[in-house]
């Protein structure tokens, strides 16, 4: 509306009024608002709760606040406070927290890295019985050519339909090589899979045996792990199936998820 040059009101019957309708735009610019702002993970911050701004909830999809009242909890209360309406989950932290730092230590382990040299293994794999189907239409194509080019050359140019038939036949070959040749010319750029240099493979060894031991120590900050654990996980999505089973579901960088249901106490706040 702020480009409009012109505006005349109440012109033709509506179903609402003018400002009905500007309260309405005007709610709904707060909702985005509210929107992007909690879309966002935010910087990690001091706190006994280490998936503080990862967590959401499973019922209502909004992100999930911290409570430290007690004990240490996710609460979504984004329901109740944009609608009144009772809080959608109430769940003790220290149960999700156990089990996504130790999926996040094992993630880093030599087990997840030879899982990693079989998965590079299986797609080279693949993209050389890609490479051989390819050459192998060629050769079948090239045989064809070969073959109608001489079945040509036999016929008795005399017979001028069986000719025209041939010559048709060996033309339709030649069409179908060059479009496979071309095909295949642009799939010649290199197709091989991308590989952790062998430096990097033996830091993160290293680093995947040495950092469950400084995880427990007093070496890191309750901000550094909270950092470290935002480099491969994405957001950690929470819900409670039934009383005392949460299911909790780990979202990797790249995609990639992890889900349990993890027995542990939880809560439903009805006001």
């Amino acid at each position: 509306m702020a480009e409009w040059k012109i505006r005349v009101n109440d012109i033709y019957p509506a179903y609402i009024s003018w400002q009905t309708y500007e309260r309405n735009q005007a709610q709904l610019m707060d909702n985005y608002a509210e929107y992007d702002r909690n879309k966002t993970r935010g910087i990690p911050h001091p706190g006994a709760a280490l998936l503080h701004g990862l967590v959401y909830c499973g019922e209502c999809g909004h992100k999930m606040v911290v409570q430290y009242k007690g004990a240490t909890r996710y609460i979504c209360n984004y329901l109740r406070q944009q609608y009144r309406v009772p809080v959608c989950q109430y769940i003790p932290a220290d149960t999700i927290d156990e089990y996504v730092v130790n999926a996040f230590l094992e993630a880093l382990s030599s087990v997840e890295l030879d899982a990693y040299h079989k998965a590079v293994k299986t797609q080279q794999q693949s993209l050389d019985t890609v490479e051989r189907a390819h050459s192998q239409q060629i050769e079948r194509l090239q045989y064809q050519v070969a073959l109608a080019e001489r079945q040509f050359n036999r016929v008795d140019p005399d017979n001028r339909l069986v000719a025209a038939e041939l010559e048709q036949r060996w033309e339709n070959a030649l069409r179908e090589l060059k479009l496979a040749q071309e095909t295949y010319a642009q799939r010649q750029q290199p197709q091989t899979v991308e590989r952790l240099p062998k430096e990097l493979q033996a830091a993160f060894i290293d680093i995947g045996q040495k950092l469950p031991e400084i995880w427990h120590s007093d070496c890191l900050t309750q901000v550094q792990k909270k950092s470290l654990l935002r480099c491969l996980i994405d957001k950690v999505v929470i819900h409670r199936l039934v009383r005392d089973t949460v299911r909790t579901r780990i979202i990797w960088k790249g995609g990639d998820t992890t889900t349990i249901d993890l027995p542990g106490q939880t809560h439903l706040i009805k006001a």
